[in-house]
């Protein structure tokens, strides 16, 4: 894998952070309906994450992205994927 994967993998991690952060504050504010649209926004960006490791990518919000998903913890590479992070 090249730097440049790495790189945007890590990026993106980052971006999992941030909105996991954020729907942190908006549950201490009692906003429940953003706090679970960060939480998603931080799966989202997690999970291209460990994409990005594969050199793989979806640009948008689909059902590919929820197959390769699947895919990934039924094989139990998503699993591994974390652990080598």
């Amino acid at each position: 894998m090249d730097e440049a994967h790495k790189s945007l993998s890590k990026h993106r991690y980052e971006q999992a952070l941030t909105s996991l952060s954020s729907a942190n504050l908006l549950i201490q504010h009692g906003d429940y309906e953003g706090a679970a649209n960060r939480t998603y926004y931080a799966v989202f960006h997690g999970m291209r994450s460990i994409l990005a490791l594969e050199e793989k990518d979806f640009s948008k919000h689909s059902a590919d992205l929820t197959k390769k998903l699947l895919a990934l913890h039924r094989t139990n590479d998503l699993n591994r994927a974390i652990e080598d992070e």
